[in-house]
């Protein structure tokens, strides 16, 4: 258990209460996936809001990977970022700020005051030369 699996063996942990198993999982890094078995809605809602994961099902696995319009990706160790759909696209670009300002009337004067100092001249001289 000390690397991720991607093949066929599960491993199997007991524990005695919910909050064991929470805090089993809590103290390790978050999971790409976390399911749930479970009709309890108490406790869906429990895990579900106390144990951070890239995604999860609550009775059923794997599947939240085959909706393409939803969002799956890891969150710390388990990876950066979603993908498929537009989250995909947005974790795959980069959005970029142009700013744009002239250079004779730079914004940075509306920073310094109304005042008129030497401070005020010579960093609008800096920037506007």
């Amino acid at each position: 258990m000390s690397e991720e699996i991607f093949g066929p063996l599960l491993p199997i942990i007991t524990y005695s209460t919910v909050d064991q198993a929470i805090a089993f999982i809590t103290a390790r890094p978050r999971p790409l996936a976390l399911y749930l078995m479970s009709e309890n809605e108490s406790l869906q809602h429990q895990v579900s809001t106390q144990v951070h994961s890239g995604g999860m099902c609550i009775n059923d696995c794997v599947f939240h990977l085959a909706v393409d319009d939803a969002p799956f990706g890891g969150i710390g160790e388990s990876g950066k970022g979603a993908y498929h759909g537009k989250e995909g696209f947005l974790t795959f670009s980069h959005a970029k700020t142009v700013m744009k300002t002239d250079a004779k009337a730079h914004n940075v004067s509306l920073l310094l005051g109304p005042e008129d100092n030497e401070f005020k001249r010579a960093v609008l001289a800096s920037l506007c030369a």
